[in-house]
């Protein structure tokens, strides 16, 4: 019989590198709802992980120096929070693409093109890059066989995991192609309008409110859906040597991601809103005499300080007092 323990590899999805993905997605969710301000970093963090990850896996899948197992796996942590994206598309398509009522239409905070552009790339990369592993590199036959999520256990190697995987994946680079459509379209014909997004559509505060809810709650299923999928996938294949959190290749992300969460957390608690305001601020706070401090008195032109004209007058007045 066999031995089918696998031997996981930890410089791809090991302990830590696990727990900075899964810090980063819930901190990301988590500032939705109490530290809007920080959505941005935690972001931007987000996006290196993902492209260090997903180099990584494509550097050694080039090499062949992985299994189906570890490029299975590793694609969850890349591309898994991504899968909201279908979610919201099927949300567009009940409302007839409704702009009144996109969750996210309404985020709290606005990027740039060139974000939006470099998010897009990298996604699509990604998307790509799992269309090809579920139409080739999935089937290669393995001695042990090695399980997948859906929603359930599930052979990687079998046509129903491989089917529902091809199928999410052209359906997601569809939504891209779209997406990066509306992208292009607003780069070579921008809009006149300078008003703020938000304020071309009239919307009452409630439900604006609510479906800024709406958008990190869709955001929680996913993680945990992804999280559960990634840990149960581990378990089932029996995968050893991805649990332990001794080395740097492990401790940096995880730490990294620990500080990205406390961060959150600690601001709308800890954090006076003043403060908040004058670290956005691009000009250092006021450090001058006080604002309530009595201005000094203006001279007049041609006028010259008492101390001086004392002075001027001091030998004057001696010799006055001496003729006296």
């Amino acid at each position: 019989m066999a031995d089918c323990s696998v031997e996981g590899n930890s410089d791809m999805y090991g302990l830590g590198i696990r727990l900075g993905f899964y810090l980063n997605w819930y901190a990301g969710i988590l500032a939705n709802f109490i530290a809007a301000e920080e959505i941005k970093s935690v972001q931007y963090a987000m996006l290196s992980f993902i492209t260090a990850t997903f180099v990584a896996v494509v550097v050694q899948t080039a090499h062949n120096a992985v299994t189906v197992l570890d490029i299975y796996i590793t694609l969850l942590l890349c591309f898994g929070y991504n899968f909201f994206l279908i979610p919201i598309y099927i949300w567009r398509l009940l409302t007839g693409f409704n702009e009144g009522v996109d969750p996210t239409r309404w985020s709290k905070v606005h990027h740039g093109s060139l974000f939006h552009a470099y998010n897009l790339v990298l996604t699509m990369s990604v998307a790509i890059f799992q269309l090809w592993f579920w139409t080739s590199e999935a089937v290669r036959s393995n001695t042990c066989p090695y399980y997948g999520f859906l929603l359930r256990r599930s052979l990687l190697s079998s046509v129903e995991a491989r089917i529902v995987n091809i199928t999410l994946q052209a359906f997601i680079i569809f939504i891209l192609v779209q997406f990066a459509a509306m992208l292009l379209r607003d780069v070579l014909i921008p809009k006149k309008s300078t008003k703020d997004p938000d304020e071309s559509t009239s919307l009452p505060k409630r439900r604006k409110t609510r479906l800024q809810t709406i958008y990190p709650v869709i955001l929680l299923v996913i993680a945990s859906i992804v999280t559960a999928a990634t840990e149960l996938t581990i378990a089932w294949n029996g995968i050893t040597g991805v649990s332990d959190l001794d080395t740097a290749g492990q401790l940096i992300p995880f730490l990294i991601s620990l500080g990205i969460i406390g961060r959150v957390l600690y601001l709308p608690f800890f954090e006076h809103p003043n403060e908040l305001e004058s670290n956005d601020s691009p000009n250092p706070p006021y450090s001058g005499p006080p604002l309530t401090a009595r201005p000094p008195a203006r001279r007049q032109a041609g006028s010259e300080p008492r101390r001086s004209q004392r002075r001027r007058r001091d030998p004057q007045s001696r010799g006055l007092r001496h003729n006296h």
